[in-house]
């Protein structure tokens, strides 16, 4: 029989616990009613463990869940009256990607869940989910900004364009590499217990960047006495 199969990236995303259940809920809805528990499963990743369970109540009630998730999946399958699994809906983050899986043997079935679940977690990206793209692709501007800094301190003993530069840069090296790490600008992010803190590490590394850039900029534009 013909099976309509599709893949969908998804975009970064940020949810409370909360967020996580709405998230289950949409995914289970189209499919068929079913006492079978095992036909939703939600497992979370952390530290080299998986934590796997039917429910987000039963997932929470876990003892030594972290307080952030960066790696989740959410599978649901539904079945044919004759038994046979003849639908399904996976859900996967992981630290640097998402993904949505659907198989089904109804076309229209599929691309309905398809549009609603995207539809959800477009609500729910984090603010910086446009630079989280744009991140990885202006590695070489922090190289030609130190050049140009470089070149000032040698013509023109500009120290002071020269330091700040270099702080820009060491510290756009240090959120490169916890970029790819998934520790800044997160890609997935589920928040177990939400300590919110007035300035996270997002906005504290940007801030400081940007105070370097243009103390940099500053120094090397405005004439000096």
């Amino acid at each position: 029989m013909r099976e309509f199969r599709s893949i969908k990236d998804l975009r970064p995303c940020r949810l409370t616990t909360k967020d996580l259940a709405d998230l289950v809920e949409v995914t289970r809805s189209g499919f068929p009613q079913s006492d079978r528990a095992q036909d939703v499963e939600i497992a979370v990743s952390f530290n080299e463990v998986t934590v796997k369970e039917h429910s987000v109540e039963d997932l929470l009630a876990h003892r030594g869940l972290p307080d952030m998730i960066d790696s989740f999946e959410i599978r649901v399958i539904g079945w044919s009256q004759k038994r046979e699994i003849d639908k399904s809906v996976t859900v996967r983050f992981a630290i640097n990607n998402g993904s949505l899986h659907i198989a089904a043997q109804d076309e229209a079935w599929a691309l309905g869940r398809q549009t609603q679940i995207a539809r959800f977690l477009a609500k729910k990206r984090p603010w910086y989910w446009l630079l989280h793209r744009l991140f990885p692709l202006t590695s070489w501007v922090p190289a030609l900004l130190f050049l140009e800094a470089g070149e000032a301190l040698v013509k023109n003993s500009n120290v002071v364009a020269f330091v700040g530069m270099s702080v820009f840069v060491v510290t756009w090296a240090i959120a490169m590499v916890r970029f790819f790490k998934g520790r800044f600008l997160p890609f997935t992010r589920v928040m177990i217990r939400d300590k919110r803190r007035p300035l996270d590490i997002q906005t504290t590394t940007l801030i400081v960047e940007a105070l370097a850039l243009l103390v940099a900029i500053l120094a090397l534009v405005l004439p000096r006495k």
